[in-house]
């Protein structure tokens, strides 16, 4: 049997549900924008940091922990490498200079190159990374909401049931209600949903009425005959 009840709060619920996956999508989109900014900066500022470094001989260095997410690429004034972060890295041998995004057969890439008097500086980062900081911004701002989607389940139900307790109570009273009591229903308090069918209920208890007294009144003239010689 179909229950108001259940198909609002069904309902409700799939309809929040929704507005919270928009909500995520945006919310991510707009941290991913927010992160791409701000990380371009580091970008450049790390390549400006190595600045007044000096790199003599070709070397390669293993990076200092897993989660040094950037590579560093520097050549001399003739091409030459003389440094690279992460001697197995899948970036080209070539710079092109400013911000630029590189796909690789290990994912795409942002790149910010720039040249030095005497050498050129390449900072690259994986794009999944900023990803997987998006992501975790618009998890952190959805998670609460999607903790109280139960507790809103609850608060919606119940709301539903006071929202139809004058329904109730009109089942209640046509119910209790003796086989010849035809009066009219009480309208009072009855929400406008449900005036149509109070009103119906009502038209259909005076034409009952009607069609009664009319059988009673046959009846009785129909007696009144049977008494008359």
């Amino acid at each position: 049997m179909n229950s108001i009840r259940r198909t609002l709060l069904v309902s409700l619920l799939l309809s929040i549900a929704v507005v919270l996956g928009v909500g995520g999508f945006a919310t991510y989109r707009m941290a991913r924008d927010e992160i791409d900014t701000v990380m371009d900066y580091h970008l450049r500022q790390f390549a400006l940091s190595l600045r007044d470094q000096r790199f003599a001989r070709p070397a390669a260095i293993t990076p200092p922990e897993k989660a040094f997410d950037f590579v560093i690429q520097i050549w001399d004034r003739n091409g030459l490498r003389l440094y690279l972060s992460h001697p197995h890295t899948v970036l080209p041998d070539l710079a092109r200079f400013g911000y630029a995004d590189v796909d690789t057969s290990a994912g795409r890439w942002r790149v910010y190159s720039m040249a030095m008097p005497d050498k050129v500086v390449q900072i690259a980062q994986p794009m999944r990374v900023r990803s997987a900081m998006a992501a975790d911004a618009a998890v952190h701002t959805l998670l609460p909401l999607l903790i109280a989607l139960p507790l809103l389940g609850a608060l919606i139900w119940w709301l539903i049931g006071r929202g139809l307790r004058p329904l109730e109570a009109l089942a209640r009273d046509v119910q209790t209600r003796r086989p010849e009591a035809l009066t009219p229903l009480p309208e009072a308090g009855i929400p406008a949903e449900a005036r149509p069918l109070v009103d119906n209920l009502n038209a259909l208890l005076g034409r009952l009425e009607r069609a009664l007294s009319a059988q009673r009144a046959f009846v009785a003239d129909a007696a009144h005959e049977l008494r008359t010689p």
